[in-house]
Order: C-alpha cells, then structure tokens, then sequence
C-alpha cells in the first residue's frame, strides 16, 4: 500500500513595507533618469531658446487678430525679442497685412527643424494674462473659407499662414 505524502501548505507571503516601497522608487528613478537623458541630450524645450539666425530652416508666418470688448487690441512688436536674444516665436516692428478689413500681426516661427509652436507659446512670450478675460479663439487655414472655434490654445499650432482671431471681453 502507498502512502499519499501530504503536500505541504504553501506558506503565506507577508507583504511588507518594501513590497511597497521599492517599486515606487524604481519608477521614481527611472522616470527621474528619462528627465535627465531628454533634457541634456535633447537640450531645454525649443521656446525656451534663443535662435542666431531667422533664416533657419523651418520658417512659417501665423496672423493674429486681437479684439478686447469688440475693439482691436494693439499686439505688441518685438514680442519675443530682446537686444541678447530672439526667441523661436517672434513679431516684428510693424509687420501686419491688411486683410479684408482686418489688420493681422505676423507671427514669425523660425527653428532649426520642424517644431510644432502653439498659440499659448506666443500669449505666454508675449506676457499677456488671460486670467482676466473671457477667451474665445478662432482660426482658419488659408484654404478654408470660414473660422473654426478652438477649444484650447495650447493646442493651435502656429501652422503656416493659419489665420487666429482671439476675443478678449473683460471680466
């Protein structure tokens, strides 16, 4: 007769502190070392630097029309320049089209490569606080016959002759 060995009860795991605990530094420092390798391999984010030339080879020109409670607002020139430097998002001294009754700003990108700017990049250099308005923006590509609301700055690329209209009512 065979005996049935009686298989021995697996022995519970206590789970303790460093169960926790470690893995949350593993991804503390992993996603620490990733910061690192972007930031000193890639360099500081684009609109943070300032650019030698303004004949880079990605260059693109977005207009902009400011109204504050239905009147037109004065978009500074020079927004992003200094005499030391000029930041990749840039105006100019007085260069606007005139447009279908309108007076459009250029805003002038220019990077080393293709670099996707947006609005905010531009409100942010320009020092302009929106926390004291009520924002409605609109834009248009060149090829579209009429303005599309736009939800959230930070998400409207300062592509190629895209027409912005921005509405500022005070609040």
């Amino acid at each position: 007769m065979v005996k049935h060995r009686k298989k021995k009860q697996e022995e519970k795991k206590k789970l303790t502190k460093w169960n926790i605990i470690f893995p949350v530094i593993l991804g503390a420092a992993g996603t620490g070392i990733a910061f690192g390798v972007n930031w000193f391999i890639a360099g500081p984010p684009p609109i943070t630097q300032c650019i030698t030339a303004e004949n880079l080879s990605f260059n693109q020109d977005a207009f902009l029309y400011v109204t504050l409670d239905g009147e037109p607002f004065s978009i500074p020139f020079d927004v992003g320049r200094t005499e030391d430097c000029v930041k990749p998002v840039h105006t100019h001294e007085a260069d606007t089209i005139e447009e279908d009754g309108i007076t459009w700003t250029r805003i002038h990108s220019a990077y080393v490569k293709p670099t996707r700017f947006v609005l905010q990049d531009f409100i942010n250099l320009w020092g302009l606080d929106l926390s004291q308005y009520d924002v409605k923006v609109f834009a248009k590509n060149v090829d579209e016959d009429s303005f599309n609301e736009i939800e959230d700055i930070r998400t409207l690329v300062l592509s190629n002759k895209v027409r912005i209209k921005m509405e500022l009512t005070s609040k």
